[in-house]
């Protein structure tokens, strides 16, 4: 929470199941909450958009998902771009 709060990201990935229910605070798998930007709200009630999406790791036992990274992946450059970052 202090670094985040220090860094004050536009967006942050998760990668990862433990990543994402942290960030996000929901105990839904991680095949339900990629592909969609979530919330991590910060102490002071101010959010940012978090794309929760699959570990490297899981994607090297798994490599038929690496498309569905990709297209979180892409979606996170897309509303970089709308933010102007």
């Amino acid at each position: 929470v202090r670094e985040i709060g220090a860094v004050r990201p536009g967006i942050i990935c998760a990668m990862g199941d433990l990543a994402a229910s942290m960030l996000v605070g929901s105990q839904e798998p991680l095949f339900r909450l990629r592909g969609r930007f979530a919330q991590y709200r910060y102490p002071s009630a101010d959010t940012i958009p978090v794309m929760p999406t699959f570990h490297p790791r899981y994607l090297l036992r798994n490599p038929e998902m690496k498309k569905a990274t990709w297209k979180d992946l892409q979606a996170i450059r897309r509303r970089l771009d709308q933010l102007g970052t």
